[in-house]
């Protein structure tokens, strides 16, 4: 066709000119091999922090506050880690524009690579939750023994207190109270003895002592009025 036929010319000239530089094959190999690398980092990041988010809420049992009405969501969205789900954003909008530097990419809208970017990283963060991976590191952190993201994990067991959150084992029950105590030995806000009032549509006779409860409530002088109580099996102490 001569319209392409005028394009090659005007190619080869700008190429004789030196205006344009031919680059070996090479070059471009490498360059998609940085890409590739890149983007797959990028991604095993965003499916190791979208994982340690999930974890993280598991094992602070902060995903119990959900089910605690208006004030469990408020207090949820309160201690979420914002900061590490806006970096799992970036990370997925890196990958989403590595994506598409490739030819496949142009071809396919940004709302379905975003999408499927998300996909991937979910499930490859819920295949990481499957694996001890994640408790392995708390054990580490919790030991002075996790450097960089060792201030991750020892957030998790944070002392929520100022925020109503109280956690501890059943010493005590009578009526429609129940007493806990909390000491994991870092003599931190969460360690202490707190007499709980459940809320009256709690049914007092699935507790017993020695469980160990999530409470989420007004604390008044040491008494609790409970809007939200979860027996919990890992509490941490």
């Amino acid at each position: 066709m001569p319209h392409d036929t005028d394009i090659s010319t005007r190619v080869l000239e700008k190429i004789k000119e030196k205006k344009i530089h031919m680059r070996p094959k090479l070059y471009f190999a490498a360059q998609i091999i940085l890409v590739a690398v890149l983007s797959l980092g990028a991604l095993i990041l965003t499916m190791f922090i979208m994982s340690f988010v999930l974890f993280s809420l598991q094992e602070s049992g902060e995903q119990f506050l959900l089910g605690f009405g208006l004030s469990g969501i408020i207090t949820f969205l309160i201690l979420f880690p914002w900061m590490l789900f806006e970096i799992d954003i970036i990370l997925v909008l890196l990958v989403e524009w590595l994506w598409r530097l490739f030819k496949f990419g142009y071809r396919t809208s940004l709302l379905a690579i975003f999408l499927l970017i998300i996909m991937v990283a979910l499930l490859g963060s819920l295949a990481l939750n499957s694996t001890s991976l994640h408790r392995a590191l708390l054990d580490k952190a919790d030991q002075d023994k996790l450097p960089l993201i060792g201030s991750w994990y020892e957030q998790i067991h944070d002392s929520h207190v100022t925020h109503g959150i109280f956690r501890g084992k059943i010493i005590s029950i009578k009526n429609k109270t129940v007493v806990i105590s909390h000491d994991d030995t870092d003599r931190d806000t969460d360690d202490g003895t707190w007499t709980v009032m459940l809320p009256s549509v709690f049914n007092v006779a699935t507790l017993h002592e020695g469980d160990k409860l999530y409470v989420a409530g007004d604390n008044n002088n040491g008494i609790i009025q409970a809007y939200g109580i979860h027996v919990v099996t890992n509490l941490h102490e």
